[in-house]
C-alpha cells in the first residue's frame, strides 16, 4: 500500500508539463476570468502572467502531464470566458476570447429578453 501511495505521489510531483497559453481578444474582465477559470481546474498547478499587451494575454501554466491530452476540451468549456481554440503546437496553445454567451443570447434573442 505503501509503495502505491508513493508512486501516486511521485507521478503527480514529476509528471508536469509547462504550457504557454497566448490569447487574442483579451480584454482587462476576459483576462481576469480565464486566469481564475484556469486555476480552478484540478490538475492546474500554476497560473503565471507573463505579458498582457494590446489586448494579448500570455500565461505560463504547469499542468499535470496525464491532463495535457485533454486539455483543449477543457479549455472550451471553461465557464467564465468564452475560447476558441486557434491553433496548438507542442507545449503552446492560442486562442480567441470572448464574453461567455448568457440565457438571453443563447436563445437568439441576440441578448434581448423577451
Amino acid at each position: 500500500m505503501r509503495d502505491g501511495i508513493l508512486e501516486s505521489w511521485r507521478s503527480e510531483t514529476f509528471n508536469t508539463v509547462a504550457v504557454q497559453v497566448v490569447a487574442a481578444e483579451a480584454t482587462n474582465e476576459r483576462r481576469r476570468a480565464l486566469r481564475e477559470d484556469l486555476a480552478s481546474i484540478r490538475g492546474v498547478r500554476n497560473v503565471t502572467e507573463r505579458s498582457w499587451t494590446n489586448r494579448v494575454l500570455e500565461l505560463d501554466l504547469e499542468i499535470d502531464g496525464a491532463l495535457w491530452g485533454d486539455f483543449d476540451r477543457r479549455m472550451e468549456e471553461l465557464p467564465g470566458v468564452g475560447v476558441e481554440l486557434t491553433g496548438r503546437t507542442g507545449n503552446r496553445i492560442d486562442l480567441r476570447l470572448s464574453d461567455k454567451a448568457g440565457p438571453a443570447e443563447e436563445a437568439g434573442t441576440g441578448g434581448r429578453k423577451r
